[in-house]
């Protein structure tokens, strides 16, 4: 297993807990009865739109756990590398030329 494996993996992992985390303190919250304070959030994309109204504290972290894990999952195992392209200029110019009398 390669360096960045492990480091895509751990990320991977790392995402998926938090996710997980947060889902099971919106179920703390709502096992512990906070229902008070209770608020409103719309989400407008493209042509949908989705609308929580008196949503308990609860939601909220369930709600953003669950689209933490699938983004998680729907990104895939993927790593972009960027490699730098080397610059021949650069080092042409660095390097002395002969002259020749």
């Amino acid at each position: 297993m390669h360096n960045t494996d492990l480091i895509l993996l751990t990320y991977k992992l790392a995402t998926l807990l938090s996710g997980v985390f947060l889902c099971y303190l919106g179920y703390r919250l709502f096992m512990k009865g906070v229902f008070n304070q209770a608020g409103d959030v719309s989400l407008v994309f493209k042509d949908n739109k989705i609308l929580l109204k008196r949503a308990a504290p609860g939601t909220f972290f369930v709600v953003f756990g669950a689209a933490i894990i699938c983004w998680a999952i729907y990104s895939g195992y993927s790593f972009m590398n960027q490699t730098i392209k080397s610059q021949p200029a650069a080092i042409e110019q660095s390097t002395p030329k002969p002259t020749f009398n």
